[in-house]
């Protein structure tokens, strides 16, 4: 799969249930570029090795049954995921395996960040809102969308990569309630900080207030 410009490729002996969010950022071909490797092993505890040098962490299932999750050689881009057999059934099945890839990692050794905002892509350029959870950030892309027609790139969850050129936003396959997930990337015009108070306007005279009352970032070169 493709995640923020990055090509992840995950290996396993079983097959795993892919959430739909997923599937816009599968990669068509296979064989080409990888910048991580995420490899799935059935084993018992003790059958798979750690060495020295590797960074683990294990998440426990039960009493004397854990995940353990293994960057190899402290490698962010080697990644392996140990599971008992006796989880292997449940594991493939429910996608909450993907919870054990902690993608973030492999994304920021690469210089990439995820941001809890939405973001739409208008006139090329993306802008993004970041509020806490109910804040309003899925409703001020909406907004966009209805009254700009903009596109909306996600509603959650954005990852961003700056570069000498300025930010970029990748759409992610996390997108909160909004089920938005778009496999599509812009140049970062303005990050803007909404405040509730006008989180929920849905008529032209929001975009003023996004102005007046809201803290407006477009200057990104010490991002």
């Amino acid at each position: 799969m493709t995640i923020g410009g990055l090509v992840l490729e995950i290996r396993s002996p079983i097959s795993l249930n892919l959430p739909e969010s997923f599937r816009p950022l599968m990669a068509a071909q296979s064989g080409g570029r990888k910048d991580c490797t995420i490899t799935v092993h059935v084993s018992g505890m003790n059958d798979y090795a750690v060495n020295e040098g590797d960074i683990t962490r294990r998440f426990r299932l039960s009493e004397g049954e854990c995940v353990v999750r293994t960057e190899a050689g402290g490698n962010a881009d080697d990644v392996h995921i140990a599971i008992p057999a006796s989880f292997a059934t449940s594991f493939a099945r429910n996608a909450n395996w993907l919870l054990y890839l902690a993608m973030e990692r492999p994304l920021l050794k690469y210089g990439r960040i995820v941001v809890h905002a939405s973001a739409v892509i208008y006139g090329g350029e993306a802008y993004l809102f970041s509020a806490p959870s109910g804040g309003g950030k899925s409703t001020q892309a909406d907004i966009w969308h209805d009254k700009r027609g903009a596109e909306i790139l996600n509603g959650d969850k954005v990852i961003l990569r700056p570069t000498h050129g300025g930010v970029i936003a990748y759409g992610s396959p996390i997108a909160g309630s909004s089920g938005i997930y778009v496999n599509k990337s812009a140049p970062v015009r303005a990050i803007c900080m909404i405040d509730k108070a006008y989180a929920t306007m849905r008529n032209a005279a929001a975009f003023g207030h996004i102005a007046k009352k809201s803290k407006l970032y477009t200057d990104l070169d010490r991002f």
